[in-house]
């Protein structure tokens, strides 16, 4: 990765503490939504019922110690249960906005509702070699086996010299950042195309590949590919129909680890 000047290692410190507010937004409306929820549980007529059975359980005990694993997995506290899981989540969301911190690596998370017709670009880090690494997405509805509904996701990741960027209007996500947020630009298949026109007719820049999924509405999804020189790609994320049925909602994460040696 080439080092970074002052002005983008302030810009990084930015970003990330914009991450990390967020994050600690994110994890204070949750704590406040578990509070509230322990307060109807408290409230509930069903915790006398609750007490009651546990006090039950308690003799149980007493009378049959041998029931202790099966009364105790009955008895699961499905409150401790939420807030583990709450846990879990919030330690992973941590790690992922965390990672370029403690790694070598760029990443980008975005949240986008593309419409028809429409494609998604989105990456613009640099790599090693002095390009611009960018990802295109083209999302569309299909009819899978039993009629219903399905979602292909059609990408084209591709390399492009600065002159190339420039030329094909990329420039304006170009970054030196390695961690970005939100870092996206919707395209109209007219600009998609002679992005990709210009790629095949130029020596600078590469067709990195073009890997393709579906998934059912609502689903999760995971595209990795690694090159010769062992530099991977990781695009994982969910995609679902727009709210009113205008497009497709994608929510995802791009990670570019480049090779150790630094010549991807």
């Amino acid at each position: 990765m080439s080092s970074l000047n002052a002005p983008n290692r302030r810009l990084l410190a930015i970003l990330t503490i914009v991450f990390f507010v967020s994050l600690m937004v994110v994890i204070f409306i949750q704590q406040s939504r578990i509070r509230a929820l322990e307060e109807n549980v408290a409230e509930s007529p069903v915790t006398e019922d609750v007490t009651n059975h546990r006090k039950a359980v308690a003799q149980g005990l007493r009378d049959d110690p041998a029931a202790a694993p099966r009364i105790r997995q009955r008895d699961e506290d499905p409150l401790d249960k939420a807030r583990q899981q709450h846990t879990e989540a919030v330690e992973k969301q941590l790690a992922e906005i965390s990672a370029p911190l403690v790694a070598d690596m760029a990443s980008t998370m975005f949240n986008a509702d593309i419409k028809k017709g429409q494609s998604l670009v989105t990456g613009g880090y640099q790599t090693a070699d002095g390009r611009n690494q960018f990802t295109i997405f083209k999302p569309s509805v299909i009819s899978g086996a039993n009629g219903s509904k399905q979602i292909q996701i059609d990408s084209n990741l591709i390399a492009m010299s600065r002159n190339d960027t420039k030329q094909s209007g990329l420039d304006s996500l170009a970054t030196n950042a390695k961690n970005t947020l939100q870092h996206a630009e919707s395209w109209e298949e007219s600009d998609v195309a002679g992005t990709m026109q210009m790629l095949q007719s130029s020596s600078d820049s590469e067709h990195l590949g073009q890997p393709k999924i579906v998934v059912a509405p609502g689903g999760e999804f995971t595209i990795q590919m690694t090159s010769d020189d062992q530099s991977s790609y990781t695009l994982s994320g969910t995609a679902d129909l727009s709210p009113d049925g205008s497009g497709v909602v994608i929510k995802a994460r791009i990670e570019q680890i480049e090779s150790s040696d630094g010549q991807g």
